[in-house]
């Protein structure tokens, strides 16, 4: 959720703009068995900036915790 904390009025401008913007995501969440909800979050974030489902990429690896 970093990418839409942090960038999303940079996203918005752009799509505001006229870009094609697509949005990657390393991982999905599944850390604390919230992956299906993370995806479900981050497509109706995308979707609420006129983002097509399809600019969307779940790339899949798994969330894991920072060994200190």
């Amino acid at each position: 959720d970093d990418e839409i904390n942090l960038y999303g009025g940079v996203i918005e401008q752009y799509v505001k703009n006229g870009s094609e913007v697509r949005i990657v995501f390393s991982t999905n969440g599944d850390f604390y068995r919230l992956g299906k909800c993370r995806i479900r979050e981050a497509l109706s974030v995308a979707e609420s900036y006129g983002i097509d489902q399809d600019h969307v990429l779940f790339l899949g690896f798994r969330d894991r915790k920072s060994v200190v």
